[in-house]
């Protein structure tokens, strides 16, 4: 596998001149500023209040998308508790060389990036700061879609991410080489659903025959339901 470590330039965290999503491959924008959005309602000190602004937030996105209501009590307490593991791993891990988050572009991809960014964000003194130079891993490869290429390309520059662009079809090496180089932890957006995941927690070691690293899963017992509702509610895109 090759790794390349792409740095972001003057992404401000989806802040200011946030750039438009390439046509055809995105909707939704950064330019409304959705995670600091999210970070000030994580933010609420007091549980029943955070719990009641979540739901409000999350009851407008649901009548936006066309979803039932009664999604809405359930995931409002599951996304408070992903957030709350969210910020734990971010003690646990404190340098940027430990952790990084798992990012192809996908959906779940997408909910963990900007679901950690947030949380980071909302226990941070300065949240607009907090969201800059979060580390991600790309495994990137020549089957890839150009359009999945453009867009993590331009979540990265809109967000200013730190990329660690691995060319490596073997997942399993690429991760070898990134903790060799220091790699602890990586975030990722496994769900129950996926395959090889009824064992596994929000936070899980590495299996037996693989380089040491502990996985953090926070929206592991969300639905496909829950994200969805998560991305509509805050307009990500």
């Amino acid at each position: 596998s090759r790794m390349a470590v792409d740095d972001a330039g003057d992404g401000g965290g989806g802040s200011g001149g946030a750039l438009e999503p390439p046509a055809g491959c995105a909707t939704g924008s950064f330019a409304s500023e959705p995670i600091l959005r999210l970070a000030s309602l994580l933010a609420e000190p007091d549980a029943a209040a955070r719990k009641q602004r979540l739901k409000q937030a999350l009851a407008e996105g649901a009548a936006a998308a066309g979803l039932g209501a009664e999604l809405v009590d359930d995931f409002a307490a599951a996304l408070d508790r992903a957030s709350s593991d969210c910020r734990r791993a971010s003690l646990l891990w404190p340098r940027s060389s430990e952790l990084a988050i798992s990012f192809n572009g996908g959906k779940d991809a997408c909910v963990v990036l900007y679901l950690w960014l947030a949380s980071v964000a909302a226990g941070a003194a300065d949240a607009a700061k907090a969201l800059s130079g979060q580390t991600v891993i790309f495994f990137d490869s020549a089957d890839e879609f150009p359009a999945v290429q453009s867009f993590v390309g331009f979540v990265k520059q809109s967000l200013g991410l730190r990329m660690l662009a691995v060319e490596s079809s073997d997942f399993k090496r690429g991760m070898e080489d990134l903790v060799s180089s220091g790699l602890r932890a990586v975030v990722m957006g496994q769900r129950r659903g996926d395959p090889w995941m009824e064992n596994v927690d929000v936070f899980s070691p590495s299996t037996a025959g693989w380089p040491a690293f502990m996985r953090i899963n926070p929206v592991i017992d969300w639905t496909y339901a829950h994200v969805w509702l998560f991305l509509w509610a805050f307009r990500f895109s």
